[in-house]
């Protein structure tokens, strides 16, 4: 955040962006998520969340052996709800106590994600592709509904959790 406010990069980057004919509204959209990902560059950090009943801590990272894209996609939009910038930014609303995001906002913004996510990801870029494709299969299916889409995201665990366990189940028959 220092650096993008003490230097302006984000007005910077949006002459730049206006230059190359990018109109006025996009290259603030565009600059704006960009400022978004940059302050959360280094997200991967300790982390607490509900897992079987209980409270545990949780190391989120994208170089995790047992990564699961799902957990982590629900664990940053949890992680980030309360930041007016991210929610802004997916274009969450509260409508009769239920938090809702905006369609055409998360389709702009998920591109944007994949490219500042794989640019931080370094080798393990493929993880950013892994996650964006279980966000969108969840964003589908939730209504837009913020606690539907956290829990269609936790559930991939479950499917794959569940998964491994009847294939052992399947193979001590054997």
């Amino acid at each position: 955040s220092l650096g993008c406010d003490h230097w302006q990069l984000d007005r910077k980057l949006r002459e730049v962006l206006q230059s190359f004919g990018v109109k006025a509204e996009e290259a603030r959209r565009v600059t704006g998520t960009m400022r978004v990902f940059l302050l959360r560059a280094g997200l991967e950090s300790a982390a607490v969340g509900k897992a079987a009943g209980g409270t545990v801590k949780a190391r989120l990272s994208l170089r995790d052996g047992d990564f699961n894209p799902g957990r982590f996609a629900a664990w940053v939009l949890l992680e980030n709800y309360h930041d007016d910038d991210f929610r802004n930014l997916l274009g969450m609303n509260i409508f009769d106590d239920i938090t809702w995001f905006n369609k055409e906002c998360f389709e702009q913004t998920l591109p944007y994600g994949i490219l500042f996510g794989s640019i931080e990801a370094g080798e393990q870029a493929g993880r950013v592709a892994e996650i964006s494709g279980v966000l969108t299969e969840a964003v589908s299916k939730s209504g837009y509904r913020l606690d539907t889409l956290v829990d269609l995201l936790n559930g991939y665990e479950a499917k794959a959790v569940k998964k491994t366990a009847v294939n052992k189940k399947a193979g001590g028959k054997k």
